[in-house]
């Protein structure tokens, strides 16, 4: 674990160690943040409330983060400045969540998402590094490449698309390497490598969605609760829908998600998603009128989208629907960002 880069920084003076223990037994890399490396961005960052009042104060220093997440001592949030605050006891399954967004959630998200075929040449760097290799198929969360050499697990790539493919802007994304697979073909042996994009500016999204708009959809893999009547109507390009249209069309959305209540968090499976808020498996824990909090995670290297909810009923088969409320601008625009990225039910599922 200690060749690993850190995923989580813990500031504190001994009181979290239960938490360094957990994150141990799970096989997180974790580190303390008073050590961490000058300069060098750690996803998470767990601290006391007492640390995070005294960063707060511009007395404390901390590396920096995507997301402080504050876990307190006693049976209420203290309410000190964070992104999110825990109460003890914290779930496996909640830091598993917390620390494992890669395989648990930001992967998921991209699968979901829809995926055109291309199989046209980009030049692809990894250090100092060019090559070029073939951009096979590409969605707004990554793309798959076949390369002649292995990519390492774990590497940041910038991929150069080539004029013809993003006019009228040049387009290059920076991602990092999910995996390699080796495939045997007559040419010899070459590897299909998965790449999942990092946060993309709106231009460069508005640029990437016009460019999969000229291309056929490549396929999109069955999803755990689907009905297995496949991609039926995926065929068909759908377009996209106005931003009012966001508020009431529900769009497939399999995801665990975060759910903080009073600064207790329970992990929730989300059903699918639109701009007036998320429907979930059901829960015991829910009750209607209960105030969320909602964490959503993507990428390791970017923010969780965390948005204020209230529980507004239960749908019965359907599980609960968590009604969004007062989201901030930000919020709704990375909001109408990732429901941009989701098929609607209706060419389901």
């Amino acid at each position: 674990m200690e060749d690993e880069l850190p995923r989580v920084a813990l500031l504190d003076d001994g009181e979290l160690d239960d938490v360094r223990a957990a994150l141990r037994a799970l096989g997180v890399a974790h580190c303390d943040a008073r050590r961490a490396t000058i300069g060098e961005a750690v996803p998470i960052l767990l601290s006391t409330p007492a640390q995070a009042r005294a960063l707060a104060s511009g007395s404390g220093e901390a590396p920096p983060h995507h997301l402080h997440a504050v876990i307190a001592g006693g049976v209420e949030a203290s309410g000190a400045p964070c992104d999110l605050e825990l109460v003890r006891p914290i779930e496996n399954s909640v830091l598993r969540l917390l620390t494992r967004r890669p395989e648990l959630a930001a992967s998921r998200e991209r699968r979901l998402s829809t995926r055109v075929a291309l199989g046209s040449p980009v030049w692809v760097s990894v250090g100092d590094d060019r090559r070029e290799v073939t951009v096979s198929r590409i969605s707004i969360g990554g793309c798959g490449l076949i390369s002649p050499a292995l990519l390492r697990t774990g590497a940041k790539v910038q991929i150069e698309l080539p004029p013809e493919l993003s006019a009228p802007r040049s387009l290059v994304l920076s991602g990092e390497v999910l995996g390699s697979r080796e495939i045997a073909t007559g040419d010899g042996v070459t590897f299909d490598v998965s790449v999942a994009f990092r946060a993309l500016d709106l231009v460069d999204r508005v640029t990437l969605r016009a460019l999969m708009a000229r291309h056929a959809i490549d396929f999109r893999p069955a999803t755990e609760g689907s009905s297995g009547r496949g991609d039926r109507g995926l065929r068909e390009r759908a377009v996209l829908p106005a931003r009012d249209r966001r508020r009431t069309q529900r769009r497939r959305f399999q995801q665990r998600v975060m759910g903080v209540i009073g600064g207790i968090a329970h992990v929730l499976l989300a059903r699918d998603l639109s701009r007036g808020g998320l429907r979930v498996e059901w829960n015991e824990r829910l009750a209607v009128g209960d105030a969320i909090k909602i964490a959503v995670f993507g990428a390791f290297d970017t923010a969780p989208l965390l948005a204020p909810a209230v529980v507004e009923r239960n749908d019965d088969a359907d599980g609960w629907f968590l009604r969004f409320c007062a989201l901030e601008p930000a919020v709704e625009d990375r909001l109408d960002a990732l429901i941009d990225t989701l098929a609607p039910l209706d060419l389901d599922l």
